[in-house]
């Protein structure tokens, strides 16, 4: 798994990034080291929560399955 990704910055420009409310944006964001090479990432409440948001206690680990289908 790579260590460090980049984002192009017309991702500010994104209508599908804009549309996600400001902590499925959050989550999203948190989650773009942890993607594979393939930009994806098995999604696990409990798991994205220890690994990934551990430290955000705006978001609890019952909000990320909602937080995901957005």
């Amino acid at each position: 798994m790579a260590e460090k990704r980049m984002l192009a910055r017309n991702i500010s420009r994104s209508k599908k990034v804009n549309s996600l409310s400001p902590l499925a944006a959050l989550l999203w964001f948190y989650c773009v080291p942890y993607w594979d090479a393939h930009g994806f990432l098995e999604v696990n409440a409990e798991d994205l929560k220890a690994v990934v948001v551990p430290q955000r206690k705006e978001i609890i680990e019952d909000m990320i399955p909602d937080l995901v289908k957005e």
